[in-house]
């Protein structure tokens, strides 16, 4: 969802939770992948191997 460039409302919304916890999830995310920011911590994910590069692809 993240990698999809989805707003955190929308993220919210397919999750069944607030976007506040969304937020708090993508900062806690960002802190244990040493990710300045969501796009910073898309390509770490890519990198890691936690989301496969054909997700970009539409």
């Amino acid at each position: 969802m993240l990698a999809r460039d989805w707003t955190d409302r929308r993220i919210a919304g397919g999750l069944g939770i607030s976007d506040r916890q969304v937020r708090r999830d993508i900062n806690t995310l960002c802190r244990l992948f040493g990710a300045t920011g969501r796009i910073q911590l898309v390509g770490k994910a890519v990198l890691f191997g936690a989301v496969p590069p054909t997700v970009f692809v539409t």
